[in-house]
C-alpha cells in the first residue's frame, strides 16, 4: 500500500502544475482547471471524474469564495516582503474560516494545502481567484518565474521589482537562492513520488566507526551532510558521484537527521566530558512520538550504535499518544551489530510524557536523553484559552525542570524555535548557550526542506532548528 505521507498530493498540485488526481505534472500533460473552483487542475476528464467524489464538497465550499469580500490588499508594489507575508497570511486565515463555514467542519490537510500554497503574487499577494474577483484590466492572470515556476506575479512591473530578492542569495540554506532551492525542491517532489508504493526513501551507511567522532557543527545556514555522507552514499550507489546522489541525500537526512540530532544534542549538553559515550547502556526517550516518523524510521537510529562503539545497547523509549503500547522488543540489527553482541532496543507507551513519568512512580529512571522533535509547544503562547496541540506540553516540560532530565527539542523553522524557546524558559528551563542548542539552525536538521504555506518566502524542515537544551 502507498505510505500515508504520499496519499497527499504534492504541492505542485496546489499551483496547478500537477494533476489532483494522478500527480502527473504539466511537463507531461497539459492540464485543465476544474471549471468551477477553479483550485485544482486534471491531466484528462478520466482522473477528473475519479476525484469528483472526493473533490465536489471542497469545489463547492471554495467555490462560496467568489460571493464574499474577505480579502485586504494594496495596489502598491511592495518590496517589504515581511509585510506581503502577514497580507498572505491574513488572507489565508480569513479563506480558511469562510471555507469551514461553509464545509460545517474543519479542513482537512490536504484541504488546507489547497489555500496555503495556491500561486500569490510576490510583489502584492494577489491570487488568481482575487485578480478573477477584481476584473482588473491591469491583472489578467498570475505569470511565473520562467526557472523555477514557483514564484509568482500578476504584472510585469511588479516581477521586475522584486524578482532581485527572489534570484538573490538567500539565508536559508548554504546561500543558494529562492530560485534555487525552488529548483531543488521540485527535484526533490519528483524524487519522492516516482515510486509511491515505496514509500519514503530511507538509508544509512552499513559502516560502523572504530571511534567517536564528534559531529561537526557547520557555519550558521550550512549543513554537514554532504561532507559526513557522500562517499558513504556513493559507495551504496555503486560509484555515482555525488551530484547524482545528492537527491538521495536530502530525501535520507529526513529520517537521518532523528539520531543525528541526538547525538549531536548528547555532545553539546555533555561538552568535553565525553564519559557517555563508553556507557554500556544508552536510554533515550522520545518524546510526542508517532508512527508516521519515528516508528517508520527505526532502524535508523541503529547510526547511533554505529557511531559510538562501546556502547552496547541502545534503548529507545518512543512516548506519545499517537503510538502502540508495547513492551520492550529487541529488534533486528545489522551483520556486525549481531557479531558484536550488540543491541537495540525499542519499547512504546501510548500516553503523553508527564503521565508516563508518573505511571513509573518510583521506578522512573532518567534517561540520558529526553528529546521532542518538531514538538509543536510553540502553540501553547498563542492559544489563549491555554487549550490546543501545544497545551499538553506545559506539565511536560515543568516536570523534566523538577527531576533535572537531560533536555532538548526541535523545530520546523525559525519562528517556530524561538516562541518555543521563550516557552521553555516560561515553564522553568534554564537553557544552555544559543550558539550550542538554540534557538539556533540545526547542522543536522532535514535537507529537504518545504516553502512555507501562505508566504512567499521561508522554508521549514524536520528538525530544521533547535529550540533549546537543558539539563534542569
Amino acid at each position: 500500500m502507498p505510505h500515508e505521507e504520499l496519499n497527499i498530493p504534492p504541492i505542485t498540485t496546489a499551483v496547478l502544475q500537477a494533476c489532483q488526481k494522478c500527480f502527473k505534472d504539466d511537463t507531461r500533460e497539459a492540464l485543465s482547471r476544474c471549471s468551477k473552483c477553479r483550485s485544482v487542475a486534471y491531466c484528462g476528464a478520466a482522473c477528473q471524474k475519479a476525484d469528483w467524489k472526493g473533490h465536489k464538497v471542497i469545489c463547492k465550499a471554495m467555490s462560496s469564495l467568489d460571493d464574499i469580500s474577505i480579502y485586504h490588499l494594496t495596489d502598491a508594489i511592495s518590496t517589504d516582503l515581511e509585510a506581503t507575508n502577514r497580507i498572505c497570511e491574513e488572507n489565508a486565515q480569513n479563506e480558511t474560516r469562510a471555507i469551514q463555514l461553509a464545509l460545517r467542519r474543519s479542513m482537512t490537510v490536504q484541504e488546507r494545502n489547497l489555500v496555503g500554497w495556491q500561486p500569490k503574487c510576490y510583489g502584492c499577494a494577489r491570487t488568481d481567484r482575487i485578480i478573477r474577483l477584481e476584473k482588473s484590466a491591469d491583472h489578467a492572470s498570475l505569470g511565473c518565474c520562467p526557472d523555477c515556476r514557483l514564484a509568482f506575479y500578476c504584472s510585469q512591473e511588479h516581477w521586475d521589482a522584486v524578482k532581485h530578492f527572489h534570484t538573490g542569495p538567500s539565508k536559508e540554506r548554504d546561500g543558494l537562492s529562492q530560485c534555487q532551492m525552488n529548483q531543488q525542491f521540485r527535484m526533490d517532489i519528483r524524487f519522492q513520488y516516482s515510486v509511491p508504493d515505496a514509500g519514503p526513501f530511507m538509508w544509512a551507511p552499513e559502516r560502523s566507526k572504530p571511534i567517536w567522532e564528534p559531529l561537526k557543527a557547520g557555519d550558521e545556514g550550512t549543513t554537514c551532510w554532504e561532507e559526513e555522507f557522500g562517499k558513504d552514499l556513493e559507495m551504496a550507489m555503486q560509484g555515482a558521484r555525488v551530484p547524482v546522489v545528492i537527491p538521495f541525500l536530502r530525501a535520507a537526512s529526513r529520517g537521518l537527521s532523528m539520531p543525528l540530532t541526538i547525538l549531536y544534542a548528547l555532545q553539546k549538553l555533555h561538552g568535553e566530558d565525553q564519559v557517555w559515550t563508553s556507557k554500556d547502556t544508552l536510554v533515550i526517550h522520545i518524546m510526542g512520538a508517532s508512527i508516521s516518523k519515528e516508528m517508520m524510521s527505526a532502524q535508523l537510529f541503529e547510526e547511533i550504535l554505529h557511531r559510538i562503539p562501546n556502547v552496547k545497547t541502545l534503548k529507545l523509549v518512543l512516548i506519545g499518544p499517537e503510538v502502540p503500547d508495547s513492551g520492550s522488543v529487541e529488534m533486528e540489527t545489522c551483520p556486525d551489530c549481531t557479531r558484536k553482541r550488540r543491541k537495540r532496543i525499542h519499547a512504546h507507551h501510548s500516553m503523553l510524557y508527564h503521565d508516563y513519568v508518573h505511571r513509573q512512580s518510583t521506578k522512573f529512571v532518567a534517561p540520558d536523553l529526553a528529546i521532542a522533535f518538531n514538538s509543536g509547544a510553540s502553540e501553547l503562547a498563542t492559544d489563549g484559552s491555554g487549550t490546543g496541540p501545544g497545551a499538553s506540553w506545559k506539565e511536560t516540560i515543568k516536570l523534566l525542570v523538577e527531576k533535572k532530565i537531560p533536555s532538548v527539542f526541535t523545530s520546523f523553522n525559525h519562528s517556530e524555535a524561538t516562541t518555543e524557546s521563550q516557552t521553555l524558559r516560561d515553564y522553568g528551563a534554564t537553557l544552555l548557550a544559543t550558539e550550542d542548542l538554540g534557538p539556533r539552525k540545526n547542522p543536522w536538521g532535514s535537507m529537504h526542506l518545504i516553502p512555507e504555506p501562505n508566504n512567499i518566502t521561508g522554508w521549514y524542515g524536520e528538525n530544521m532548528w533547535f529550540t533549546g537544551g537543558f539539563k534542569g
